[in-house]
């Protein structure tokens, strides 16, 4: 039986609120992307379309390689564009901006960006995005987003004593924060050590000690841990209660690791197949139990974890070739899945029988690069690969437990979740997290 976000019959942790209280959560209600009053469009309206222009007076092709509504703002949408063409590994120069979908223009000028991941991350208060901006001497530079919701640099110091130079992190290709806010992960291109003849790739897992601090606490070669591993990471994702973090790679592989001490917990896929990247994400409606990949070749399946044991327990074949997969994401209740296909195409998927709902198709075969859904489920942004951003009208989601949650979030910001009388089941629910067991310890400390 599928289990609500939040919602478990199971005795509830004592020390949910203590943990999440220590956090900076948001501190700004929830903002929709229609205003209160205003009529909602039929389904699959176009909503917006956003053109990018070229940075710095730039003729050049841009691809939307990410977007992301923010974590509790459907006005505004984050965008990375990058240079259209192969890029090198993981390596590619690109731009990130914030767009007001209430007006007409972005909130500031772009930012560069040099080694984008292709997943967009926020930290648990939504102020700190996961787009490298620079690194090196000890610190990371990843993009803030102000009250006013511009962006702007950001310096975090690394302290990685014991656990490696600080030249490590002079080459980090992707900062992704846990879902609880007490971890982050790195993974960093060290190709160019001389010393490393093999290994090319390491993770180093992070303590968030405040804002403005990581601590190093461990520190793994992607080549040792991850039997045969080879190409470069393509996703590195935490599991909704920040246990475990999934790596997918551009040669179709797919790893489980501890979300403690990055050891190994499951190679599910270990064979390497050429032009098949992989990338993966956990569904948000388990802690951790199921875990979700696409591949271009256009396949879609899931695998059930429990007690180091993994089961593939569906596998789909949404497109056939020539046309591939591209990109994939869940919306926030877990309840669709959406699509991104080489020749423009977009396909709703429910995740009850992953029954196809709707296939939505571009005037043009544009390829689609990133797919991601507002908060209320009910609008969906589409990143192309000439540069656009297509805001679309998704069917309106008539369940009235998810209704109260939003209703909710309006009027109470999620730092201040914690006071209600409710449950704390109900709480974690109306966060969009998951109940979690952690034995009162703050692992900050």
């Amino acid at each position: 039986m599928r289990k609500s976000m939040g919602l478990d019959s199971s005795k509830p942790s004592e020390t949910t609120e203590q943990s999440r209280s220590s956090l900076s959560l948001c501190r700004k209600p929830y903002r929709s992307f229609h205003p209160d009053g205003r009529s909602i469009p039929p389904p699959f309206t176009t909503l917006k379309i956003l053109k990018h222009s070229g940075p710095l007076g730039l003729n050049q092709v841009m691809k939307v390689t990410a977007c992301a509504f923010l974590m509790n703002d459907d006005s505004c949408l984050l965008t990375l564009i990058t240079f259209a063409g192969p890029s090198l590994r993981n390596f590619r120069a690109g731009f990130v901006q914030c767009w007001d979908l209430e007006g007409d223009g972005v909130h500031d000028d772009s930012i560069f960006t040099y080694s984008p991941h292709p997943t967009c991350c926020f930290s648990p208060n939504g102020e700190l995005v996961s787009y490298i901006l620079n690194t090196g001497n000890g610190h990371i530079i990843l993009a803030e987003l102000t009250p006013e919701c511009s962006l702007e640099p950001f310096k975090i110091d690394c302290n990685t004593s014991g656990h490696g130079e600080k030249s490590l992190l002079s080459r980090v290709l992707c900062c992704v924060f846990s879902p609880d806010g007490f971890k982050a992960v790195t993974v960093s291109d060290v190709s160019l050590e001389s010393h490393r003849d093999t290994e090319t790739n390491e993770i180093c897992l992070w303590k968030v000690k405040s804002k403005k601090s990581m601590k190093s606490i461990w520190r793994v070669s992607c080549e040792v841990v991850m039997p045969h591993f080879a190409g470069y990471v393509v996703s590195c994702v935490f599991s909704p209660d920040s246990t475990l973090i999934a790596f997918s790679s551009s040669l179709s592989q797919l790893y489980v690791l501890d979300g403690k001490n990055l050891e190994l917990v499951l190679a599910i896929r270990t064979d390497i197949v050429i032009g098949n990247s992989c990338c993966c994400a956990f569904d948000p409606c388990f802690p951790h139990q199921k875990l979700t990949a696409c591949f271009e070749d256009g396949y879609f399946k899931i695998w059930f974890m429990h007690d180091s044991q993994v089961s593939c327990i569906k596998e789909i074949q949404l497109v056939h070739n020539p046309v591939m997969l591209t990109t994939f994401s869940f919306s926030p209740d877990g309840s669709m899945i959406a699509f991104g296909t080489s020749h423009g195409k977009v396909i709703l998927v429910e995740t009850v029988q992953y029954d196809i709902l709707n296939e939505f198709k571009s005037e043009t075969d544009i390829g689609i690069c990133s797919v991601a859904f507002a908060k209320s489920c009910q609008e969906l942004a589409i990143g192309k690969s000439d540069g656009h951003v297509q805001i679309l009208q998704l069917p309106l989601k008539l369940d009235l437990q998810h209704m109260c949650r939003l209703s909710i979030n309006k009027l109470v910001p999620p730092n201040q979740i914690d006071c209600l009388p409710l449950p704390r089941n109900l709480k974690a629910y109306l966060l969009f997290v998951h109940v979690q067991e952690n034995n009162g310890v703050d692992e900050r400390k």
